[in-house]
């Protein structure tokens, strides 16, 4: 056989190889997807919820019908299956970014922001020149990115109570990657991205119906925790430091959840977090100091459980402008957000 004929026939082999392994990967999947939707289904119907219908790619699924509330119930149900990563409402929303904000009311203030690793794009309208500088500003400042797009400044449209509270907010959902945050002037907000676990979903799910009282929340997170295993990544999400007003020292009931997630970092070497200290509109400089002080006390204490000092950071997150649901506890608190995994 010449040489010509013998890199032909390699390269044939190879090329099947490849088709084979594509072929094999996709057949997988969808036996996965197969041995898992009965399973998923049965316990929709188990607990009531047979209007809604799930669909799966290997192990990710996808619920759509019935209402919100039961969709949310639903996606706790089939979470809950063995062998499920993890389950995604299908709001039937259009996702490009020139679409998902569509007022009912086109003189309603809105607002559409999606994160990416080649920065922020932000779009929308609102009355008021102060709150779009701020919100433009917060985004650049907590996302550490360029912020492309406007917020058109229309002193016509309705005043927009929740425009205050998006800087701080912004604060409270960095931990979600390729975040989409969307107010779309039919009274609801939406939230959508990937973040580490349920937990973590939960909280942040709860921080944006906090900071938006006054708007229905709409999730669309997914869940992904990476090389993680589901409860680190659950106790890494959701481990949160209140501090008494004033305070910036540890109380002895802190080394508990501080110790799981030492545990948690030790076991996950490749992981770093970053520590944030909230504060609030009332005397922001103070505020900042305060919370600088209080994320470096929880720093210290990993560090004195062992953790390397460079797989932890520290950074603080506020706003200048009052929110509209502004709690004293919100702003004294410390949380993490996972950096690397």
């Amino acid at each position: 056989m010449s040489d010509t004929s013998l890199k032909w026939l390699t390269a044939l082999v190879a090329a099947g190889l490849v088709a084979a392994v594509a072929l094999g990967a996709v057949a997988g999947s969808r036996s996965i997807a197969d041995a898992l939707r009965p399973s998923a289904e049965q316990a929709l119907a188990a607990a009531g919820l047979d209007g809604v219908a799930v669909t799966f790619e290997g192990r990710e699924a996808q619920l759509s019908g019935g209402s919100r509330t039961d969709l949310r119930e639903a996606r706790d149900v089939v979470e809950g299956v063995q062998g499920v990563r993890w389950a995604r409402i299908d709001t039937g929303r259009d996702t490009g970014p020139e679409d998902r904000v569509r007022a009912a009311d086109p003189n309603t203030s809105t607002i559409s922001l999606e994160r990416s690793p080649d920065g922020v794009v932000m779009s929308g309208v609102v009355p008021d020149p102060d709150a779009a500088a701020d919100i433009k500003a917060a985004a650049s400042l907590v996302f550490d990115t360029t912020v492309s797009g406007d917020l058109e400044v229309d002193p016509d449209v309705k005043a927009a109570p929740w425009a205050g509270a998006v800087p701080g907010l912004l604060g409270d959902v960095v931990s979600v990657e390729d975040l989409r945050l969307d107010v779309d002037g039919t009274g609801t907000v939406s939230i959508g991205g990937t973040i580490q676990s349920a937990a973590g979903r939960d909280r942040v799910v709860d921080l944006v119906a906090t900071a938006l009282p006054a708007l229905e929340v709409v999730d669309d997170l997914r869940i992904d925790a990476g090389s993680l295993d589901k409860a680190d990544a659950a106790v890494l999400n959701s481990t949160t430091i209140t501090f008494p007003p004033g305070v910036s020292y540890l109380g002895a009931h802190d080394g508990v959840p501080l110790a799981a997630v030492a545990d948690v970092l030790r076991r996950n070497v490749g992981v770093t977090v970053e520590i944030g200290g909230h504060f609030g509109p009332k005397d922001p400089r103070q505020g900042q100091v305060l919370s600088k002080a209080r994320a470096a006390a929880v720093k210290t204490y990993l560090v004195g459980l062992g953790i390397e000092p460079e797989r932890v950071s520290t950074r603080t997150y506020g706003s200048a402008r009052a929110g509209i649901s502004a709690t004293a506890e919100r702003y004294r608190r410390v949380d993490l957000v996972v950096k690397e995994r």
